[in-house]
């Protein structure tokens, strides 16, 4: 069993029970050192009245009164409960008129071990003070200081020595207000260990005079040591000039990084080794990034799943704000309601092979170029499976950039799906497309997005046609948006104009009713007649989506002077309807009456 004291000046002694209870009725004997004889103690400095001894704790577990050691003797202190039950005793105590000589041991570096401790709750054991406390290894346990002044690197590294010693976890208590931890070269780790911060305003590792290329924390593991299993929080790594990085993770798998502030670095988070695998990153901000907030070394080929959960991304180059390379090789990234902030370049920008890459409920706000761009270089790397949906695309910085650019020159991107995303432009101006088609390898759907802005020849969702890539529901502020299967169109749809005949004395009109069904279009000619003052008889007036690649002959019957025969109709390339008098192309006769008679009509748009 343990006890608990505290001197209380003019009140004596405290003792409580195991459980943390004054110890009612508790019986303090004192004794000369190493033995069981009775030594008085003196109820004041005066050394004239005699304690009882043994002294009767109250009900508050205190003295009833001042407890005074004779100067020069030294004695042994034995406390019991009231039914006699030994508590603890403690020896070799120097009487100095007080508790100086026993305050001045508990002060001591190993005060603490003199000290209990047992939790609370069935089951707890008694433990020490000190074994409590070095539960978790504090920097400052080592002689960090964070006042922005003292060098902390050396000390630092200590404590993370330390704990990767007893396998146990560093905790990086808050600076000073307004200051930081100074760190004046890397902070090595490599072996495994979590890394603490009690919040990304008050832990605060800042680089000064760092060399470039150095990363302030950095997890430089060999992949035959088989490293997994880190924590980071709870942390702001920042440098005092932009030339260092912020955290490098080589050669460790099965990585949390939650709430870390990343500021005024080069690159952010360097992901590198053939050992890097299953990396959850919760709350990752980064502001004022030089390189890539996260940047897949060259030729990684480490493993994959990479989850991102509400992090902020930030790039001031064109190279990307999340950057794989060529030579790079991953899978499963995923990125669940990110942020890319004012990127000056790239918001993701994949030139290696990867497979297996999901956006749900992201933001992007004023990237200057596309914002997510899969671009494999080589002819050997692809990019498959990738799904981007319920996102929204802010483009007031750059109002006809295309927003996700698929394929290269070489590589190809395999099987995508672009659903339920959103662009808006502060004046509803934006004139780029949603998603730009480069390779010929390219295929996927996209579908049900809405761009926000009032051109149709501007605002839309793709650039161009492409085999293997369905377009379907999409809209911006004006219309529905054109649908393709493929190279070819699909779309589904019932309409009618007013067609206005020449060739006559006056202009008479008539509703023409069509549908498109794929690439098939279908009208009914109706009965549109007057009196002839041309050999030639024109229907103007058609629209665009009716109007075929080359011009298109069909079978019709007409009326030329007052006759009936067969003829046959020109679908023209300009939406006008020729009309022929005869099936080998006769004109019309320049007086009687003529007339296209009803007749439903045929033919495809290509």
């Amino acid at each position: 069993m343990s006890v608990s004291l505290s001197p209380l000046a003019g009140a004596g002694w405290q003792f409580f029970d195991d459980n943390g209870v004054p110890l009612n009725g508790g019986l303090l004997y004192t004794y000369a050192a190493g033995t069981t004889t009775p030594t008085a103690t003196y109820t004041s400095d005066n050394g004239v009245t005699a304690n009882a001894n043994p002294i009767v704790l109250d009900s508050s577990g205190r003295t009833p009164s001042e407890v005074w050691l004779t100067d020069g003797t030294t004695y042994k202190i034995a406390v019991y409960t009231s039914a006699s039950v030994l508590i603890r005793t403690w020896d070799d105590i120097a009487g100095v008129n007080d508790f100086t000589a026993l305050e001045a041991t508990l002060a001591s570096s190993t005060g603490s071990s003199m000290i209990g401790f047992i939790q609370a709750g069935t089951g707890a054991v008694a433990r020490t003070a000190q074994a409590k406390m070095r539960d978790v290894v504090s920097v400052k346990d080592f002689g960090a200081v964070g006042d922005a002044v003292a060098d902390d690197t050396a000390a630092i590294q200590a404590a993370i020595n330390q704990a990767v010693a007893i396998r146990g976890t560093v905790f990086i208590p808050p600076a000073n207000v307004g200051a930081y931890y100074k760190i004046t070269s890397p902070l090595t780790v490599s072996a495994p260990v979590s890394i603490l911060g009690d919040n990304t305003f008050g832990s605060l590792l800042f680089g000064v005079g760092m060399s470039a290329g150095a990363y302030i924390l950095d997890f430089n593991c060999l992949a035959a040591n088989n490293v997994e299993l880190i924590h980071i929080s709870g942390l702001t790594i920042r440098s005092s000039d932009g030339v260092p990085n912020a955290l490098r993770l080589k050669n460790v798998a099965n990585v949390t990084v939650k709430e870390v502030r990343l500021y005024g670095v080069t690159t952010g988070i360097a992901i590198e080794g053939t050992r890097c695998y299953t990396h959850s990153y919760e709350q990752v901000v980064g502001y004022q990034i030089s390189d890539a907030t996260v940047r897949f070394a060259a030729g990684f080929t480490g493993g994959g799943q990479f989850t991102f959960d509400g992090c902020t991304f930030t790039t001031s180059t064109a190279a990307g704000a999340v950057v794989m390379p060529s030579t790079a090789l991953a899978d499963n990234l995923s990125f669940i309601g990110c942020n890319w902030e004012q990127c000056v370049g790239v918001g993701v920008f994949i030139a290696g092979t990867c497979t297996g890459i999901s956006f749900v409920g992201c933001r992007t706000e004023g990237g200057d170029t596309s914002d997510f761009d899969f671009r494999p270089a080589g002819a050997s790397e692809y990019v498959g499976g990738i799904s981007i949906s319920g996102c929204v695309f802010s483009a007031s910085d750059a109002a006809a950039a295309n927003r996700i650019v698929f394929g290269g020159a070489s590589g190809t991107v395999r099987g995508f799906s672009v659903t339920g995303n959103y662009i808006t432009h502060g004046s509803d101006s934006y004139a780029g497309k949603l998603v730009q088609l480069n390779g010929d390898g390219d295929s996927g759907v996209i579908a049900g997005n809405m761009v926000r802005g009032t051109t149709a020849a501007g605002a839309g969702v793709v650039n161009t046609q492409r085999a293997g890539v369905v377009v379907f529901s999409n809209e911006n502020l004006t219309e529905k948006l054109p649908e393709y299967w493929g190279l070819a169109s699909w779309a589904v749809k019932q309409s009618s104009y007013t067609a206005t005949a020449t060739g006559m004395t006056t202009s008479p009109t008539g509703i023409i009713k069509y549908s498109v069904i794929g690439n098939t279009v279908t009208f009914d000619i109706p009965i549109v007649s007057g009196t002839s003052n041309s050999t030639s008889f024109t229907l103007t007036g058609g629209p665009t989506d009716i109007r075929p690649a080359v011009d298109k002959d069909i079978l019709t019957p007409i009326t030329d002077n007052g006759t009936v025969a067969l003829g046959f109709v020109r679908v023209k390339t300009t939406g006008v309807l020729e009309l022929y008098a005869s099936v080998s192309g006769s004109a019309f006769t320049g007086s009687g009456t003529k007339a296209a008679r009803p007749n439903s009509v045929t033919y495809t748009l290509a």
